[in-house]
């Protein structure tokens, strides 16, 4: 099999429901210069050459993996992950909430809760591996180890074990390699991700439907929103109490998640659709796109003025390198 050399971390298939006026090209906002590139090849964006790539001879931990089902562990295996496990059913699964939610019948509203019920597993899935897959992922994996590397560094009289979590940390934070191993460990350890799925089906799903206004995506597309508020600990983590997750799925509809305990009064609108035409929603969850993002914005229209006023009264977030991992105590992602 040819080997592939542009990787995407957002799948081709899902950027395609952002294209303008067809499946090839796409609008961009690059958040670090401020320029919209109009028109450009979705082949080209949200992607690096061999980004996902593990050599299998200077990583030993073929034995990590026994519980995923492939013929062969060779150095593109995570790319031929995400294209079994996500690219092949995404584009399927979104075209089916887009035609029911744009018809917005009876039968189709059921259908819809039919849908959001039996394949809640698979949509976490989605969720999941798109946010474990990202450039930014590994750049917080980058940041994390980096702090584990400083704060064991300066431990008076540290023993063995304390200099063995320095040392590996130190190789985590050098060696992509070992960060795509990591990665592939967080994305596809069945244990991991039976965990993610199990905390995950107890949220409220919903749909917001836009017709007439547009959501915004980007190379970092899963964002989330922490509804509790702490100074010491992270509250926008997938997992933690309060936590708000969204996902838009075409520049129209967005699947929201909202953790079920913090979040009970929204209990009646699990598994079903929310039409609306506030210019606020809109705004929050593109605003929510822009901060979130490393570089990259994408739409099926020019209309980035949001993005780019956040980006002129908030300047931090146009580096994509910026300082997303603190130690307080405890490790908080911000």
């Amino acid at each position: 099999m040819k080997k592939v050399k542009k990787e995407h971390y957002v799948p081709r298939s899902y950027l395609e429901f952002f294209s303008c006026n067809n499946k090839s090209k796409i609008n961009v906002f690059d958040k670090e210069k401020r320029i919209v590139r109009p028109n450009q090849n979705i082949k080209d964006v949200a992607c690096e050459n061999y980004f996902y790539d593990i050599d299998w001879n200077n990583a030993s931990i073929k034995e990590k993996y026994e519980s995923i089902e492939l013929d062969d562990f060779d150095e593109q295996l995570l790319e031929k992950l995400f294209s079994s496990r996500i690219e092949d059913t995404l584009s399927n699964d979104i075209k089916f909430l887009k035609e029911h939610v744009e018809k917005n019948s009876y039968i189709c509203k059921i259908k819809i809760y039919l849908f959001l019920l039996r394949k809640r597993k698979k949509l976490i899935e989605y969720i999941y591996i798109q946010y474990c897959r990202t450039w930014q992922y590994k750049e917080n994996m980058r940041q994390t180890f980096q702090l584990l590397v400083d704060f064991t560094e300066n431990i008076d009289g540290s023993g063995n074990q304390i200099k063995e979590i320095h040392e590996q940390s130190k190789k985590l934070v050098e060696n992509e390699n070992l960060q795509n191993d990591m990665l592939l460990l967080h994305a596809f350890k069945s244990a991991n991700l039976d965990y993610i799925i199990k905390k995950l089906k107890r949220y409220y799903f919903l749909l917001v439907y836009m017709p007439n206004e547009n959501f915004i995506t980007s190379d970092n597309p899963i964002v989330t929103s922490g509804h509790i508020k702490d100074k010491l600990v992270a509250t926008d983590g997938l997992l933690c109490e309060g936590v708000e997750i969204a996902y838009p799925l075409t520049p129209n509809i967005l699947l929201v998640l909202y953790e079920n305990n913090y979040h009970r009064t929204l209990k009646k609108y699990n598994n079903k659709v929310i039409i609306t035409d506030n210019n606020e929603i809109r705004d929050y969850y593109n605003s929510l796109q822009t901060i979130q993002s490393s570089q990259y914005l994408f739409s099926n229209n020019l209309d980035f003025s949001l993005s780019n006023k956040i980006c002129q009264e908030n300047e931090y977030v146009c580096n994509k390198k910026r300082k997303r991992i603190e130690l307080n105590h405890k490790l908080k992602k911000r």
